[in-house]
């Protein structure tokens, strides 16, 4: 919203310059109040929440003092500042900031605020309604709306702002979101249409400063349930009730991931886990039979369980749950539940030489009685026609029901395939187009009021035209309703009673096993208010007051104040280089916006992708080595057999993923560890290169980033030559050592690496230690025993490992615990002395003692290694001992078992 263009700000530089030397001798009008850290000037009001950070409201309705759907903290105050005026302008100085403003000029404009500030030595000037030509990008909401990233020479969307800029701030507006009312305990609109409500942060070059700030305004990135680190895979993604499926295919998918040493710890099901399909509903499948002991069967394998839910679609009208709402809510019209089904005892007649309109086959004097029965409407090929490709005609008398008395009447077919015309009594209604393939999510809806009678029974014919089989009836409903369209009940999550009893239906699902819900939509409605941010804390709370335990959900990202309602998936992607190539980057952005936790489509959403191998492993690579690992596409069903599991590549694709699982779930300690710092700074775990070196312009030009400070990722995004892609990848300042080869590069250059395709281009910085654990099936499968330390030497370093029980809220109330790990590096001696713990805190179900295996590469063999005094034996044992792989010049050190409460120290001469 700001920028600095010289020849518009060179009277405001003029003008602060004599103002600046003016005020620093002026005393205070009269008309400016200083309350505290607070400066009023009418209806204008700054407050100093800290050195960096000022609120800035402008609301001649009065001031607002509450806390907002995005601002949670209203306690931030700091009174080391200074004020001072000519009468005409007054100045707000602040150790980062100084604000100026012309009292009694009304809104705030370019003509009378403006805010100065230093990044590094260059003094930067900004005033409202200008934009930031150096903002570096926040994410989208969706890849939903990015279809065009298929056609030959189009490029990625511009990114829309975010929440860092190179220029050392952000504005956040806050003007119009809704605030909370203490009364209500809810939120509720401003009134004040014309306030304005602004938080002006100052942070140069130092982005983890920004962050802090922000999550003390605005709340933390909670912790994720440590299970979410591992891996999820969806499935269930149309209505397959048809087609006698059992959980039995779904079981399947665990054992064959267990079978395949592929570690697993989410199952995803998406809508069709429900029976009512795109319309809306939340009574279970006939597909699960049982859903609680589906999901203890579930828990049992170490697998978790979500389900996809849309609350854009309301519940459907056959829902089991919609009597109780009409006893509980105001939400319906009792029109809407005027409903006759008529899916049952139909005549049917094929028509192959179209003559049935000239013999009249709709008129209520045509003889039907020849005519073929159909019990219950459905596709004629599986009524008694197979094969049959043409015109078909039904006809069916009905009478109108007494409930329809005082109300229109409306007919409605949810899917017809492929054209048709309706009839009524004799006389021809309307025609309906194709529907085609997707004639399963088509629903008409025809008023025919004015042609039935009620006090009789009445003729209602179709006359359909069908091309290419699958003709006539494919989805439900067919029925005559009193209102026009699907008599579903919409809840707005935005109304406290409608969130309450739309949650109060789903903690009774959860009930049954479910452990978090991913919303697919949004549904709250209220001026000013994000939708999609709120919907996401609806749900987000109410799963965790109803489990009193540490929850997630995974959503779309829905602007400030998002962060607090991790996690976020990005939408229906199509399957492309181009798609992959993107999600790079948004994932970087996202990481700007405090998003630390997103989940892409892997390998993509729309495409099969069943003869492009490359696209599909390359992608696996980065989703392992991303926040999330999910893989999800729309060709996720029993019927056309699901194209993102690893074997339907054969044992290529078992091959790669087992690799790449196992790599991910080995460095759970070390993004959960991550997720702590997310937690108390809100630091990213994605981190662009840009973060941890902000003076280097490389740094804000090559998508690859940092998963914390020390590992860097550059995934291949391009296809190679047989497999093997090359890339060019810049290196920071330090050493940097390939995971997979060893081999040590020198930082501060461009490389042009080579990767195979079962290979990524990963680099772990010199003087770094990274936490990792043993294979394991899924994330709590057993202790993390024998905790392992990869320790790259290169300087003198330290890592501190965060544990905690991995699901309950006690890790806000200091039920954790720490141990720090060191490396003191002695280049004249060539000696390294590595230190571990002892642990510090205590958590439920924290193992009282582990053993250690510690991996070190050296540049040659060590002379000797010494545990706490005593010199270790070298070679294989199952004690304390060393070994020495010349190959890779790594030396792999085994301790034997003790208390987390002991100090270890090991020296490697």
């Amino acid at each position: 919203m700001y920028k600095d263009y010289t020849c518009i700000m060179m009277r405001y530089v003029v003008l602060c310059s004599i103002a600046a030397a003016i005020f620093v001798q002026s005393p205070v009008a009269a008309s400016v109040i200083r309350d505290g850290n607070k400066v009023t000037c009418g209806p204008a009001r700054f407050e100093v929440l800290s050195p960096s950070l000022v609120r800035m409201q402008y609301a001649p309705g009065g001031f607002i003092d509450s806390a907002t759907a995005v601002v949670t903290n209203r306690s931030m105050r700091d009174e080391r500042f200074t004020v001072s005026n000519t009468g005409e302008w007054v100045r707000i100085d602040t150790k980062e900031m100084s604000v100026f403003y012309k009292p009694d000029s009304g809104k705030f404009t370019a003509a009378n605020l403006l805010v100065t500030w230093r990044n590094k030595s260059q003094k930067c000037q900004c005033m409202p309604g200008s934009k930031d030509d150096e903002n570096l990008g926040g994410p989208f909401g969706s890849f939903n709306d990015i279809y065009r990233l298929t056609a030959p020479g189009e490029k990625m969307p511009d990114f829309p702002s975010g929440m860092l800029s190179k220029r050392g701030y952000y504005l956040l507006d806050d003007s119009k979101t809704p605030v909370w009312d203490t009364k209500s305990n809810w939120i509720a609109p401003r009134t004040d249409k014309a306030a304005q409500d602004w938080y002006f942060f100052v942070y140069g070059n130092d982005y983890a400063s920004f962050y802090k700030q922000y999550i003390a305004l605005a709340g933390k990135i909670p912790m994720i349930p440590r299970y979410a680190f591992g891996a999820w895979v969806t499935d269930l993604n149309f209505e397959y009730h048809d087609e006698k499926i059992k959980e039995d295919y779904l079981y399947s998918i665990i054992e064959r991931f267990r079978k395949e040493d592929i570690p697993l710890d989410v199952m995803v099901l998406d809508f069709g886990w429900h029976l009512y399909g795109w319309y809306g509903g939340l009574d279970w499948s006939p597909i699960i039979s049982d859903p609680k002991k589906f999901a203890d069967t579930l828990h049992k394998s170490g697998i978790e369980l979500t389900l996809n839910d849309h609350p854009s679609c309301g519940l459907y009208y056959k829902d089991t749950r919609i009597s109780d709402i009409i006893k509980k809510s105001d939400l319906v019209d009792p029109a809407i539940f005027n409903v006759e089904q008529i899916d049952k005892d139909w005549m049917f007649n094929t028509d192959p030489t179209a003559e049935g309109q000239t013999q009249k086959w709709f008129s209520t004097e045509y003889d039907d009685s020849n005519w073929h029965t159909i019990a219950k409407m459905g596709r004629w090929e599986s009524n008694g026609f197979p094969g049959y490709d043409g015109i078909g005609w039904y006809r069916k008398w009905v009478e109108i029901p007494e409930s329809f008395k005082n109300w229109p009447v409306y007919i409605e077919f949810g899917g017809v395939s492929d054209e048709y015309d309706i009839y009524v009594n004799g006389t021809y209604i309307t025609h309906y187009g194709s529907a085609g393939k997707s004639s399963n999510r088509t629903l008409t809806s025809t008023d025919i009021t004015h042609y039935i009678k009620k006090n009789a029974k009445n003729l209602i014919c179709l006359r359909v035209n069908n091309w290419g089989g699958n003709g006539g009836m494919t989805k439900g409903p067919v029925m005559l309703t009193a209102k026009a369209g699907m008599p579903n009940v919409y809840f707005n999550l935005a109304r406290k009673q409608d969130a309450k009893l739309w949650m109060d239906y789903h903690n009774s699902i959860m009930d049954d096993g479910v452990d978090f819900w991913w919303i697919d939509g949004d549904y709250a409605r209220m001026d000013g208010l994000n939708s999609q941010m709120w919907t996401n804390k609806v749900y987000y709370d109410a799963q965790q007051q109803h489990t009193g335990k540490r929850t997630l959900i995974f959503s779309r990202y829905g602007g400030p104040g998002s962060h607090r309602y991790p996690a976020f998936f990005t939408g229906d992607a199509y399957s492309n280089w181009k798609t992959l190539t993107s999600e790079i980057p948004f994932t970087i952005k996202a990481g700007n916006t405090l998003a630390p936790y997103v989940t892409h489509d892997i390998s993509g959403f729309f495409d099969k992708l069943t003869d492009d191998f490359e696209l599909y492993a390359r992608w696996v690579e980065f989703g392992a080595l991303s926040p999330m690992l999910r893989l999800h596409s729309a060709h996720e069903n029993p019927v056309e057999g699901n194209v993102r599991l690893p074997w339907v590549y054969g044992k290529q694709g078992t091959d790669l993923c087992r690799k790449f699982f196992k790599l991910r779930y080995s460095l759970i300690p070390y993004y959960y560890t991550l997720g702590r710092q997310a937690y108390e700074t809100g630091m990213p775990i994605v981190r662009g290169l840009y973060l941890e070196y902000p003076d280097i312009e490389q740094a804000y030009r090559f998508d690859e980033y940092l998963l914390g400070e020390s590992i860097l990722v550059a995934p291949i995004t391009s296809p190679g030559t047989n497999g093997t892609a090359t890339r060019d990848i810049y290196l920071p300042p330090g050493g940097w050592v390939d995971y997979f080869s060893g081999k040590v590069y020198n930082g501060n250059q461009t490389i042009s690496y080579e990767c195979p395709l079962d290979g990524m281009p990963i680099f772990v910085k010199q003087g770094s230690i990274i936490p990792k654990q043993p294979d394991m099936d899924y994330t709590s499968q057993k202790p993390v025993d024998p905790l392992i330390l990869d320790v790259y030497p290169g300087r003198s370093t330290s890592f501190t490992l965060y544990e905690d029980d991995g699901s309950s809220l006690d890790y806000k109330n200091g039920k954790f615990a720490r141990t720090a790990v060191t490396l003191k590096q002695d280049a004249k001696k060539n000696e390294y002395t590595v230190t571990i713990g002892p642990a510090k805190g205590r958590y439920a179900g924290q193992p009282q003692s582990r053993s250690y295996l510690i991996t070190m590469r050296l540049g040659q063999r060590p002379q000797r290694v010494i545990a706490d005094g005593k010199s270790l034996a070298e070679g294989k044992s199952d004690t304390q001992s060393w070994q020495w792989d010349e190959v890779n010049k790594l030396a792999t050190i085994k301790l034997q078992t003790s208390s987390i409460s002991t100090k270890q120290s090991i020296i490697v001469q």
